[in-house]
């Protein structure tokens, strides 16, 4: 299924647009209308610790320290909502104007929010 909801962040209207397939998890969260850069975000289980999270650019460029720290978070959001696993990979489309800290904490308190009470 398809879910989508908008909310105004650090003043910019943002998007997020989630599908679960059954071999991936995508979510595009975007102000600036487009995809932006599309990231893979493995999940990994090491003997029984905490997940770590490897984040792949599939198209733009390599992802900056704020949009790399954006993904991980997203990605922790997503294992322990359990819509990804280490056998079901997060497909990230992002496009936030700032990646500063307070912009970035603020765009994952809003899918953390989303996602707690879906």
């Amino acid at each position: 299924p398809t879910k989508q909801f908008a909310q105004v962040v650090q003043g910019h209207h943002t998007e997020v647009t989630s599908i679960q397939f059954g071999n991936r998890f995508f979510l595009t969260v975007s102000q600036r209308g487009c995809i932006g850069t599309l990231l893979q975000v493995e999940c990994h289980i090491n003997d029984g610790l905490l997940p770590t999270f490897d984040v792949v650019p599939l198209l733009g460029s390599r992802p900056e320290l704020g949009q790399d720290f954006v993904a991980r978070r997203l990605a922790q959001v997503a294992f322990s909502n359990k819509l990804i696993s280490p056998s079901t990979p997060l497909l990230l489309g992002l496009s936030l104007m700032e990646y500063d800290k307070d912009s970035a904490m603020a765009v994952v308190d809003m899918i953390t929010t989303h996602f707690a009470t879906r």
